[in-house]
C-alpha cells in the first residue's frame, strides 16, 4: 500500500493542524470522567493518595490548609481536568464534590 500524502507533505500543506479547542475540551472532559469512575469506586483513604497522583501527573491543583487549630475557618480545594471542587472542609470532602461535578459535566455535555 502506497501512501497519499505524507506527514512532511502534511506539514508542508498545513493539513496536519494541531486539534482545535473543542477537541481539546472534548479530550479533557473525557480523561475527567475517567478518572472520576476510578476515584469514585476507591476507598477514601486510597482517594485521597490516588487523587495526589492525578494532580501530580496531569498538573491540576491541591489547596489543603495546613494542620493547625487557626485552620477552623480555611478550606480544602481540588481541580483537575479544569473542573474544580470549591471551598470543602476536608479533602475527602473536596474530591467527593469534584466527582460529583465532573459526573454532572458529563451527563450535560451528552445532552448535547
Amino acid at each position: 500500500m502506497t501512501a497519499l500524502a505524507t506527514p512532511q507533505e502534511l506539514r508542508r500543506t498545513g493539513a496536519a493542524r494541531s486539534p482545535g479547542p473543542l477537541a481539546r475540551a472534548r479530550a479533557q472532559a473525557f480523561w475527567a470522567a475517567e478518572i472520576a469512575d476510578v476515584l469514585g469506586a476507591l476507598p477514601e483513604a486510597e482517594q485521597t493518595s490516588q487523587a495526589w497522583l492525578y494532580v501530580i501527573q496531569m498538573g491540576g491543583s491541591w489547596i489543603e490548609p495546613p494542620d493547625v487549630a487557626q485552620a477552623a475557618d480555611l478550606f480544602c480545594e481540588f481541580a483537575l481536568c479544569g473542573i474544580s471542587s470549591g471551598p470543602c472542609h476536608t479533602m475527602p470532602e473536596a474530591i467527593a464534590t469534584w466527582v460529583k461535578a465532573t459526573r454532572r459535566r458529563a451527563v450535560e455535555q451528552d445532552t448535547f
